[in-house]
């Protein structure tokens, strides 16, 4: 997978070759229904942004509830789909010639990176992350966008839907659920058997103290 930073070819770039494969092209902010259905039923939305840079390549940037930058590769034809079958929104785009002059691939990293660490259903959300990058990669000000939903997301934490966003689906976090999975039944099993010999012990004092009441 792609990490939240560093690639390599980046280091090379000096800031005034106009025609660098990582410049961006296109700003994307984009929403999609949360994946916990009582969050999305409340109306909840994930946000991520989609860049586009001039080597052609889209890549969505996201925080997730794990509270670290995810960043991965796409096809623009999965977002179109997204689009097409009303599972994303595209909410804003800024082109080259809205963005600030000479915007860089690692310059965004860069700004993401701060929103790195705790996840907080309202006050370090995916949104605040998207909108962060989007005001400061924008060169108007009135291209520059609010916090989405931050009343929404208040009472979602006043009420402690708290990871109510998309979790990353990583093969590490798969094992980690089969493996939680695992532990689940071995507590339920360990349930069933502590109930089982409280039953019985109860079962038991019951028959003593009915003979001692012969006694």
């Amino acid at each position: 997978g792609m990490g939240a930073g560093q690639s390599g070819s980046d280091v090379s770039i000096v800031s005034s070759e106009p025609e660098s494969p990582t410049r961006v092209e296109r700003i994307e902010f984009w929403t999609e229904p949360l994946k916990n259905p009582v969050a999305a039923a409340a109306g909840g939305l994930h946000s991520f942004l989609a860049i586009r840079t001039q080597d052609r390549k889209t890549r969505i940037l996201e925080k997730l509830v794990d509270g670290l930058i995810h960043e991965r590769e796409v096809m623009r034809s999965e977002l179109v789909y997204k689009r097409m079958k009303k599972a994303a929104s595209l909410v804003k785009s800024a082109h080259k010639s809205s963005l600030r002059p000479n915007l860089k691939l690692r310059t965004i990293r860069r700004w993401a990176k701060r929103h790195r660490g705790d996840y907080d259903v309202h006050s370090a959300n995916c949104h605040r992350m998207s909108t962060y990058v989007w005001n400061l990669s924008v060169a108007e000000h009135r291209k520059r966008m609010d916090v989405p939903q931050s009343g929404l997301s208040y009472f979602a934490s006043s009420i402690g839907i708290g990871a109510s966003t998309r979790i990353a689906q990583s093969r590490k976090e798969r094992e980690k659920e089969a493996d939680g999975d695992v532990e689940w039944k071995e507590l339920r099993k360990e349930i069933k058997e502590r109930v089982e010999r409280a039953k019985k012990m109860r079962a038991e004092k019951r028959t003593e103290s009915r003979y001692l009441f012969y006694f």
